[in-house]
């Protein structure tokens, strides 16, 4: 298992082309092969090229966006329990609240 593979990449990437170009290059294909077709062949390798062209550290480099993708997941889903315990106050539902609160608290704590 690469490291890719072992950090769960494929489900942090929430974008479908992304995904596409991922798994292109998971199997073994070069990742023009999956790039978006509104997108020219020449900017798309340049676009890649350039993206990783001075990279010294791959796995370091991995690492750290793996990171932000998973800061990015955390502060939606802390976003969206947050939407969930507003609407529970609102509607009087104390018990919901107190337990969306309680999970606030906690994935803030590893978000922050």
């Amino acid at each position: 298992m690469n490291l890719a593979e072992q950090q769960d990449v494929f489900s942090l990437l929430t974008d479908a082309r992304l995904r596409d170009m991922y798994s292109a290059a998971r199997e073994g294909e070069p990742m023009m092969s999956a790039a978006p077709d509104e997108l020219s062949p020449l900017v798309a390798k340049r676009m890649l090229a350039s993206a990783y062209a001075d990279v010294t550290d791959p796995s370091h480099c991995l690492t750290e966006a793996v990171g932000g993708l998973k800061r990015m997941r955390g502060r939606a889903r802390l976003h969206a329990l947050q939407r969930q315990a507003s609407e529970a106050k609102r509607i009087g539902d104390s018990e919901r609240e107190r337990e969306l609160v309680l999970e606030i608290l906690n994935l803030r704590k590893q978000v922050d």
